[in-house]
């Protein structure tokens, strides 16, 4: 991608990192990492400023580097640290001309080996590695704004550099890697799954942001075969030991010697898959690891091998139709454990839904009001008719086991929402008392909406939730239909949103494909994207995306419609 296809770096903050950096030089100079520079005369250093890009990834493990050769053999400067957004500084104490490279330590493994992202200034796409990279002059007292660097390739298994698929430069391959950690009774803030490559557990290949508090998590990942662990940080001090819990994909039973990780297959063009880790062992005091019991269900759920399993019915409310409808699956009944939300028809209530294997209370929220949140006058129904979702109830619950669709599972609108949260029955109302008390506060917000573009047939698309506006930390992914639309399950929080429309079905972007950002008229105009701000309990309808550009043959963006 070439630089001209991102906005320059914002004003504001171009010139809050020359007023920091100008300020403290005489302080960081012995800092800056040079390599091979020369002592001369430091005061009026250059200042290499840019952005490191490989959406997807942890960029905070790049490092970019400035040699004094085509070849980028001769390092001669370094960053020390590049920012959560990719932003980086470089101070060059003696001028001349460099190349810049970026690598990115994508498995952390301190060494540039295989899958790690490699870049260089002024190649703008996977096509162009046999070319040299862009020069970079510098005299006496220059800055060097928006030297943008994007990911092209990785570190192949021969050390060599192995093109990135064209065009997948503007994100990584949008394969999504879902599941949920499981450990009743215990708090998983501070839970962290990763993904090796060898069974025995010692090659990281990727891992995941912090798992959400209800267990659940999600994160993007390449094609290949895995084996997932996770680990819980019980005592928050950055390490593994005492007290602290780990779980492995395919393992329910610690003491069970034929227990193995499972592998997993991540296939581009396949549904993705969900898994089910249970946590299974504490590390004792003696640093030995200790079996915990882990339920049946978690259990059965684990060794179903996560596929899918489609949930399908109605809502049923006579005489309304569903324009402001959503129809949610709680983990085991809890409205604040929600695993999948969608909308249904608008005029006959159809619905299908898209499960993990599990046991679910299916509930349909009914914005009645229009206020844009789940509060006082709005309705509620649940599958099963009159069980409510409350931790104290034992709600009606569907099974979904791999392989076994559910059909029927219609849904009956019974109750309404008081100012205090109660539900009180529709049919009798307030007068025959509360049946059930909701924590709004506890909710997670539901957004939906369509993936825009216009005059075009869509083929598959998905919706993605970043929690910047660089768009490198993912929060989740949702699919879109045919028509656009689609729903999604969020924490309460603030969120940028890409849509992607993938027009040959290969789970990349790739030529042809078209992307936009919420509130931005280009991809470029990166100080145009408009956050989106979710309270708990909101329930966000109408929130579309419209495609304004396309990939191009050389992988770069073109204005859609051009």
């Amino acid at each position: 991608m070439c630089d001209r296809a991102i906005n320059a770096l914002p004003r504001a903050w171009l010139q809050a990192v020359l007023a920091a950096a100008l300020g403290v030089m005489s302080v960081i100079l012995a800092a800056c990492h040079p390599v091979a520079a020369a002592e001369g005369d430091r005061a009026e250093p250059a200042l290499v400023v840019g952005i490191a890009v490989w959406p997807g990834h942890d960029i905070t493990r790049a490092q970019v580097q400035l040699y004094r050769d085509a070849e980028c053999a001769k390092l001669a400067y370094a960053s020390r640290k590049v920012g959560r957004e990719g932003t980086y500084a470089i101070i060059v104490t003696e001028p001349g001309t460099y190349y810049a490279r970026l690598l990115v330590d994508d498995n952390a493994s301190g060494a540039a080996d295989a899958s790690d992202g490699i870049g260089f200034y002024g190649l703008e796409s996977p096509a162009h590695l046999d070319r040299a990279p862009r020069p970079i002059t510098l005299t006496a007292g220059d800055v060097m704004p928006d030297v943008i660097i994007r990911v092209i390739a990785t570190v192949g298994a021969d050390g060599r550099p192995r093109p990135l698929k064209q065009g997948a430069l503007l994100m990584a391959t949008p394969t999504m890697m879902l599941g949920t950690v499981v450990w009743p009774g215990h708090d998983l803030r501070n839970a962290r799954v990763r993904l090796f490559t060898d069974e025995g557990l010692s090659k990281v290949a990727c891992e995941s942001p912090p798992v959400e508090p209800g267990g659940s998590f999600a994160f993007l990942v390449d094609p290949g075969t895995y084996y997932a662990c996770v680990t819980v940080d019980v005592d928050s001090d950055g390490k593994f030991g005492p007290g602290d819990a780990v779980g492995y994909y395919g393992v329910t039973d610690m003491t069970d010697a034929s227990q193995r990780p499972k592998p997993v297959r991540v296939v581009g063009d396949a549904d993705p898959p969900h898994l089910t880790i249970a946590v299974s062992a504490v590390m004792t005091d003696a640093g030995k690891l200790r079996a915990v019991e882990v339920p049946a269900t978690v259990g059965e759920a684990a060794a179903s091998g996560g596929s899918p399993v489609r949930v399908a019915g109605a809502v049923m409310w006579p005489g309304h139709t569903f324009e402001r409808t959503w129809v949610v699956a709680a983990r085991r009944g809890r409205l604040s454990d929600i695993a999948a939300a969608t909308r249904p028809a608008a005029d006959s209530g159809q619905y299908v839904l898209r499960l993990p294997p599990g046991e679910y209370a299916v509930a349909a929220l009914v914005d009645a009001n229009g206020s844009g949140r789940l509060d006082a006058g709005d309705c509620i129904g649940f599958c099963g008719g009159e069980t409510l979702l409350l931790e104290s109830a034992t709600p009606v619950t569907i099974r979904a086991e791999s392989g076994k669709p559910v059909a029927d599972a219609d849904v009956h609108i019974a109750g309404r929402l008081t100012d205090a949260g109660e539900v009180v029955p529709l049919v009798g109302g307030a007068a025959d008392g509360p049946v059930a008390k909701l924590d709004l506060s506890a909710l997670p917000a539901l957004v939906s909406g369509h993936l825009v573009w216009e005059g075009t047939a869509l083929r598959q698309g998905t919706m993605t939730f970043f929690r910047n506006k660089g768009l490198s930390e993912l929060a989740a992914i949702a699919p879109a239909g045919s028509d656009g639309s689609y729903a999604v399950v969020l924490a309460p929080g603030t969120y940028y949103v890409m849509a992607g429309a993938d027009m040959d079905g290969d789970n990349a972007m790739s030529t042809g494909d078209g992307v936009g950002v919420y509130g931005a008229s280009r991809m470029a105009a990166s100080g145009e994207r408009q956050p989106v701000a979710l309270e708990a309990a909101a329930l966000h309808g109408g929130l579309d995306v419209r495609v304004t550009d396309v990939v191009g043959d050389d992988g770069t963006l073109r204005a859609a419609g051009r």
